[in-house]
């Protein structure tokens, strides 16, 4: 083989591992990133049963009334989903969407990395929803952990509007 057949064969060969190097290293990124996104089985589906237990719990409430397939609503969970993790262990939140399947709404919330559980209006009793009376989505209601209501509202959220209602409710905790 000449000089120059050689040196191009060899930096084929240096290319082609390069390339899988790159490849293997972005496949296990990204499995990384997608290991806290909730999967259609692990749907966080809340029942009646655990919507009496956030009530009778000693923390404050945070209920995102949404609908799927809105971007407005997609919205809303994303900028509760950028405060989840940080008040989760002083704030019960719970996203109840307007569908009755369960799976394609997890599918919605696993395809958006959203983590907040959720449940379904089918999976809920008609009072919970129907107290709130729910006009708009999305909407929201902020409970102290005594049940008092601290707000209900559909007006449009800031990241700081949203921190300072999550404040007051963590103080509460």
């Amino acid at each position: 083989m000449k000089k120059n057949t050689k040196r191009l064969l060899l930096f084929s060969i240096i290319i082609v591992i390069i390339a899988i190097i790159i490849f293997i290293i972005v496949k296990n990124k990204s499995k990384d990133q997608n290991s806290n996104i909730i999967t259609p089985i692990e749907s966080h589906e809340i029942t009646d049963s655990d919507i009496e237990e956030l009530n009778n719990s000693e923390k404050a409430k945070v209920v995102i009334y949404w609908k799927l397939d809105d971007e407005k609503s997609l919205e809303t969970l994303k900028l509760f989903n950028t405060f989840y993790s940080r008040y989760k262990d002083t704030i019960n939140f719970i996203a109840v969407n307007n569908i009755d399947n369960s799976t394609k709404a997890a599918v919605y919330l696993n395809n958006n990395q959203i983590n907040i559980p959720t449940a379904t209006t089918a999976n809920i009793s008609e009072e919970i929803i129907n107290e709130k009376e729910i006009q708009e989505f999305p909407s929201y209601l902020f409970l102290l952990k005594d049940g008092t209501q601290l707000d209900y509202t559909s007006k449009e959220l800031t990241e700081d509007s949203l921190e300072a209602y999550l404040d007051i409710l963590a103080e509460n905790y």
